[in-house]
């Protein structure tokens, strides 16, 4: 048992405005190297949630920060889940490197707790009446954006069969703050890099009573169309903007009518801050667009 944790959050639950304004839970969501995402929340109620890779496969998701605040009795609800938990932690959880993994912590009047656990329903149980309410609070963050960062897939001329295809992708911020991310025009575009590409793959049909065959889609690069000189190597996405970057790609199609076309953009490398502006880092994918070919 965590005494001196425990006794600082009967004193937040108490209203103990010196612990409150220090107080800080959060929630981490780390797969080794690229995902690593993270609720928080401050004695407040502020509720941050910072996202830099989208949860599923759907494209158009966003990633990025997003805000929203608890209700006075949904913090305390939380501080007496928390309370409960340091006093009776679980006993440490075995996980592999590749596995997702769940990291919670916690610190109170200075005073620290934390526990983690892989993402396997019997580890996490112990966790969940804190996990519960933070995974709710993120929900409502992401209806509040503050700085993100969405793709949109643009095939202006449609495509023929093969050869090149001329792509518009939109950067899109639905938030209230600006920030700067990778030009799509300078990024290396190396395996494991940062890169933009475009996916592609014939559409899934569907027969009443059987199983489609899955087929694993082509990538190609999506590469300048002119070969320019003063191309800056960050772009500023303003709030509520759409920054729309031209780009092309070799692709074949073979005897396809009809591809499924997707623009997936990966900008992990570099700092979180220019100059001592905000930079967004993070891998996000653009809905499927599908196309009849010419």
């Amino acid at each position: 048992m965590n005494e001196p944790f425990t006794a600082a959050l009967d004193r937040a639950l108490k209203g103990d405005k010196k612990v409150l304004q220090g107080l800080g839970i959060e929630e981490q969501i780390i797969t080794s190297p690229l995902w690593d995402d993270r609720v928080s929340v401050d004695g407040a109620g502020v509720v941050t949630f910072t996202s830099r890779r989208p949860s599923g496969d759907a494209g158009g998701a966003a990633v990025g920060v997003f805000r929203s605040k608890m209700e006075k009795e949904e913090l305390k609800s939380l501080l007496q889940a928390l309370r409960k938990l340091a006093a009776a932690p679980p006993p440490p959880a075995r996980s592999e490197a590749y596995e997702t993994r769940i990291n919670l912590s916690a610190v109170a009047d200075g005073h620290l707790f934390g526990v983690g656990a892989p993402v396997f329903p019997p580890a996490l149980e112990p966790l969940q009446p804190v996990l519960t309410p933070l995974n709710v609070a993120m929900g409502k963050a992401q209806q509040n954006p503050v700085r993100s960062l969405a793709l949109e897939l643009e095939l202006p001329d449609g495509a023929g069969r093969s050869g090149l295809v001329a792509a518009v992708v939109h950067l899109k911020n639905a938030g209230s703050e600006g920030f700067w991310v990778s030009n799509p025009l300078t990024l290396p575009n190396q395996p494991e890099r940062d890169r933009v590409e475009l996916v592609y793959a014939r559409p899934i049909v569907f027969t009443p009573g059987i199983s489609p065959v899955p087929v694993p889609p082509s990538k190609t690069l999506l590469v300048p169309r002119d070969a320019a000189t003063d191309v800056p190597r960050y772009l500023w996405i303003p709030p509520k903007g759409d920054v729309a970057v031209p780009l092309q790609a070799k692709f074949d199609g073979g005897d396809a009518k009809e591809l499924v076309f997707r623009a997936e953009l990966f900008a992990e490398e570099g700092p979180d801050e220019v100059a001592g502006q905000p930079r967004l880092r993070g891998s996000v994918f653009s809905a499927d667009l599908t196309v009849q070919l010419k």
